[in-house]
C-alpha cells in the first residue's frame, strides 16, 4: 500500500470513533435465539441433521359389543438441515495502522464477527417465511401497520392450528412498534400496561397478548411489504459448527508486512414444522 494511500487507513483505524458507538450498530441475535438450535455433530460443509418430528395421534373408536379397533401406524417423519452455508469476516491490518490505532483492531475482530455473522443467520432464518404452509396474515397489496385486528388473527390463526402458545414468539420489525403499536395508548401508556413507567421511556419490548415480542430489523421486506412473524420454537432450527474460532496469519511470504484475521462459520437453517408459524405481512417504511 502506497505511503500516501489513506483509504485503508481511513477504514480499520477508528481515530475518533468510540468504539462502544460502533459496537451499538450491530444488532445481536433476535432470531436464532428463539428455536431450535441442532448444532452438536456439524463438522463439514455439507453435513446434514436428520431432525424427527412425531406424529400427531388422531385416536378412533371401539366397536360396541366386539371391541375392535384399529390401531394407528407409529410413523416419525424428518426434516434435514443441511450444513451448505460458508462466511467469513476478514481483516488484513497494515504494520503500520496497527500502531497508529487506539486499539488492536486484529484483537476486536472476533466480538465484531460475531455479531456479523449473527446478523447473516438471523437473515436467512427470516427468508424462510416463503415455506410456512399456513396464512398469511395481512394483505400483500394493501398492507396496513401493525394492529390488533392483524394480532388477533395471527394468534387466533395458531390456536386454531392446537400450536401450543407456550412456545410463541413474536419477530417483528422496528415498523410494527413505533409505526404501529407505540402509536397506540393502550399499548404505550403504564397504567394500562401495569408498568411503572411508559415503554415510551423505558424502551421496553412488552408480551404482545401474552408472547413475547422482539424487535429486528432484518427481515424481509418484499415490494413494500415487512415479512413479520409469530412462530412456535420448533417452526425453525440452525445447525452451526460449534468449533468456530480466529485464525491469524503473517503475510511477510508474500512481501508484506500486515496480519490477516479471519473468522469463518459454517451452518445451515431450515423450516422444522410449517404450520408452528405465521406471517404478519405489513407496510413498510421506505428507507
Amino acid at each position: 500500500m502506497p505511503a500516501t494511500d489513506t483509504t485503508a487507513l481511513d477504514v480499520i483505524i477508528p481515530e475518533v470513533w468510540d468504539l462502544a458507538v460502533l459496537d451499538a450498530r450491530y444488532a445481536e441475535s433476535q432470531i436464532m435465539s428463539r428455536f431450535l438450535n441442532k448444532s452438536e455433530k456439524v463438522q463439514n460443509f455439507g453435513d446434514i441433521v436428520h431432525v424427527p418430528i412425531e406424529p400427531v395421534l388422531t385416536g378412533g373408536t371401539v366397536t360396541a359389543g366386539t371391541g375392535a379397533f384399529t390401531p394407528e401406524t407409529w410413523t416419525y417423519t424428518e426434516a434435514q438441515i443441511t450444513v451448505n452455508t460458508w462466511r467469513h469476516a476478514s481483516i488484513d491490518v497494515p504494520d503500520n495502522a496497527n500502531a497508529f490505532s487506539h486499539t488492536d483492531v486484529t484483537k476486536r475482530l472476533p466480538s465484531a464477527a460475531g455479531k456479523l455473522l449473527a446478523e447473516q443467520v438471523d437473515t436467512d432464518l427470516a427468508a424462510l417465511h416463503a415455506d410456512w404452509t399456513t396464512g398469511p396474515i395481512g394483505s400483500t397489496t394493501d398492507p396496513v401497520v401493525f394492529q390488533d385486528s392483524l394480532i388477533l388473527q395471527a394468534l387466533f390463526s395458531l390456536s386454531n392450528g392446537k400450536i401450543p402458545k407456550s412456545g410463541l414468539s413474536w419477530i417483528l420489525s422496528p415498523e410494527a412498534f413505533y409505526l404501529g403499536l407505540f402509536t397506540k395508548d393502550r399499548w404505550t401508556s403504564a397504567d394500562q400496561m401495569g408498568l411503572p413507567k411508559s415503554v415510551l421511556t423505558t424502551n421496553f419490548r412488552f408480551p404482545i397478548f401474552g408472547v413475547p415480542a422482539y424487535e429486528t430489523p432484518l427481515l424481509a421486506n418484499v415490494a413494500g411489504v415487512r415479512k413479520c412473524f409469530v412462530a412456535h420454537k420448533e417452526a425453525l432450527a440452525t445447525a452451526i459448527s460449534i468449533d468456530t474460532k480466529p485464525e491469524t496469519a503473517r503475510r511477510t511470504s508474500a512481501l508484506i508486512l500486515s496480519t490477516v484475521v479471519v473468522v469463518q462459520n459454517l451452518y445451515g437453517v431450515r423450516t422444522i414444522r410449517a404450520n408452528h408459524a405465521r406471517v404478519v405481512n405489513i407496510k413498510a417504511e421506505a428507507t
